[in-house]
């Protein structure tokens, strides 16, 4: 269950995971900062995830409120990560079950992207393992939907990347809680749409 599903344009050594943005920084493709307007993103990523929610038999809903934050970040990074826990969530949450997507910011300025399931959980065990590069959680589920253990590990390198952090939370049957908290971009200094911002 280390949720190892959208690593299309990622790498397959662990090693790889953490160089991913210094290897996008030289060729000026992976690493160009933006204002994302956080709806925008949610609203193409679910739009990607749909047809296999539907497939799964799988309810995804994005709560409203939040969708008018921006924060700066890697597009092609923020998109990936969202792809990685959304796919996953679905995949691992049983017919009839739901995932819900939702954002919000807090006083101090921070904006949190949060991916909830109802699905299978994870232990406090299985955690540590999922996080592990290459780490199994062994399940019905996950045997059903192999991947490459390489799902949570970069998700979370690319969030650290982008100066945020990623948060789990999960309970064996209780279904799980992945929180992405990045800070919020400043609306005095926003770029117009498809501007980019210097690296840093």
């Amino acid at each position: 269950l280390n949720r190892g599903v959208g690593v299309t344009d990622a790498m397959a050594r662990p090693g790889d995971v953490a160089n991913a943005g210094i290897a996008g920084h030289r060729d000026g493709h992976f690493r160009v900062l933006k204002d994302i307007k956080i709806g925008d993103a949610i609203e193409m990523v679910v739009r990607l995830i749909r047809p296999l929610a539907t497939r799964q038999g799988v309810a995804v809903t994005v709560e409203a409120a939040g969708q008018d934050f921006y924060i700066v970040v890697v597009e092609r990074m923020l998109r990936q990560i969202l792809i990685n826990l959304l796919s996953n969530a679905v995949k691992f949450t049983p017919r009839g079950g739901n995932v819900k997507i939702s954002a919000r910011r807090s006083d101090t300025g921070k904006v949190t992207i949060s991916v909830i399931d109802s699905g299978i959980g994870m232990s406090q065990d299985e955690i540590r393992v999922a996080f592990m590069p290459f780490g199994q959680v062994n399940s019905l589920l996950s045997r059903k939907h192999a991947g490459t253990g390489l799902g949570l590990p970069l998700a979370k390198a690319m969030v650290e990347l982008n100066h945020g952090r990623l948060d789990l939370r999960s309970e064996p049957g209780a279904g799980t809680e992945i929180s992405l908290t990045f800070p919020a971009a400043d609306p005095n200094l926003l770029f117009r749409p498809g501007e980019a911002r210097q690296p840093t």
